[in-house]
């Protein structure tokens, strides 16, 4: 489990990375390109987040998701959602 924890953190920092870029890789791709990658890494994490019963942290991946479409231009109503969900498990009285 400690293992899938470490795997999820990790990809949390990656899909920060991937969403902020760098100089020379904002150059060669795209907003969209960027955040498409970085959602792909926030949803793995998300669903490893749940498998170990950590709600909050996958409430936090599923907000990120919806600010990264909501910049991209996509929607995101699915992924506020999918948080609000994650939330009614730390939180019954605050679901949405």
């Amino acid at each position: 489990m400690d293992r899938n924890l470490s795997d999820a953190n990790k990809l949390v920092k990656k899909a920060e990375q991937e969403f902020k870029g760098n100089f020379f890789g904002n150059l060669f791709s795209s907003l969209e390109s960027r955040g498409e990658k970085a959602i792909e890494c926030y949803q793995e994490a998300a669903n490893m987040y749940k498998l170990n019963k950590m709600f909050m942290e996958s409430g936090k991946c599923y907000e990120a998701i919806a600010d990264i479409q909501s910049q991209i231009g996509a929607s995101s109503a699915d992924a506020y959602e999918e948080a609000a969900h994650s939330y009614s498990f730390v939180d019954p009285q605050s679901k949405i």
